[in-house]
């Protein structure tokens, strides 16, 4: 029983109130207590004011974004309290962070072959990458192939998720109409996968 005091039946026809509590083995007391809501201070409110009107802004701010920007342009506020504002509004930062290069341990890892390497010609080195860019409500995934010599943007795609695929498809479509002596990209999952890798080869 989650709460005993539910089964008190003030109107009972045969027991009282009293002789109900010592049935259920509670003390009597604790049927008239009525807790008394936390009343915020003046500050408290303020913050949570401000921090509704930042974020509503400002979406993709922690909470130590949170606390770096009011002490910047308001007064002085620290990380907890920042955290605490955004517990109590029930806010929560909408960039997904820094998961876009997560390596998968069966890939292959390749070497890093552009250490001192001199970049004099197009079509020498390309390069790709993942970001994501903010929505309205939410954020797509972009992916972008470059030249590394002229930073001409060959091709790029968006996608709601982070699959292979729509990096597989604008690798495709670069490659059918060019190609390139080295190409360069982190050891995430996307670009390690089997079907990267065998455009490429």
């Amino acid at each position: 029983m989650d709460n005993l005091c539910e089964w008190i039946e003030p109107d009972h026809p045969i027991l009282s109130v009293r002789q109900q509590a010592v049935i259920l083995g509670l003390n009597r007391s604790v049927l008239y207590y009525q807790p008394r809501p936390k009343m915020l201070s003046e500050e408290q409110l303020k913050l949570l004011r401000l921090v509704d009107e930042i974020y509503t802004k400002y979406p993709f701010m922690g909470s130590r974004q949170m606390s770096d920007y009011i002490s910047r342009h308001h007064s002085p506020c620290k990380r907890h309290e920042a955290r605490w504002a955004y517990e109590k509004l029930g806010l929560q930062s909408v960039a997904p962070g820094p998961h876009t290069s997560k390596p998968h341990p069966e890939n292959q890892i390749y070497p890093y072959l552009l250490k001192d390497l001199q970049i004099v010609r197009p079509c020498q080195v390309f390069s790709t990458d993942i970001t994501y860019v903010r929505m309205h409500k939410g954020f797509v995934y972009l992916t972008a192939i470059i030249d590394w010599y002229s930073r001409f943007v060959l091709d790029w795609q968006l996608s709601i998720n982070m699959e292979a695929d729509f990096c597989i498809e604008t690798l495709g479509r670069v490659l059918t109409s060019t190609s390139c002596e080295i190409f360069n990209t982190d050891q995430g999952a996307q670009f390690a996968s089997k079907g990267f890798t065998d455009l490429l080869k």
